[in-house]
């Protein structure tokens, strides 16, 4: 539920104080610095940022992962469908008859492998 709030959130943005805290103002000789940190909420369950502004590669990740394994148990395990299947529900394809062929456009094929090396597991899309 948190991944639809945050992309909701990501989306749809509203104007939101982040909490902040001033230090002094520093010379630094040529110019002035004024040290602060800001201080932002996290989502409970993802474990990661609510705002964009605090976001990294390991945000990025998680929500990855997360969408995967949502993926893989809606499709595998409530609704048994095959990885073929799959791809025709989700993927371009071409269809004649009964007969479905999922386009696998090497762009997408290479993204699809770069997430299984950064263990991301999204091959349920291009393996049969």
């Amino acid at each position: 539920m948190e991944v639809i709030r945050l992309r909701n959130e990501f989306v749809h943005p509203k104007i939101k104080n982040i909490k902040t805290e001033v230090g002094k103002m520093e010379d630094m000789g040529s110019h002035y610095a004024l040290p602060m940190d800001l201080i932002g909420e996290q989502w409970k369950a993802l474990n990661i940022p609510k705002r964009g502004l605090f976001w990294d590669a390991d945000s990025a990740k998680t929500v990855l992962t997360c969408i995967s394994q949502f993926m893989k148990y809606i499709f595998h395990e409530l609704l048994k469908k095959t990885n073929v299947e799959i791809q025709c529900t989700l993927l371009s394809k071409i269809e004649i008859s009964n007969s479905c062929m999922p386009m696998g456009f090497d762009a997408f094929l290479t993204e699809i492998e770069e997430a299984n090396k950064n263990e991301i597991d999204f091959t349920f899309l291009i393996e049969e």
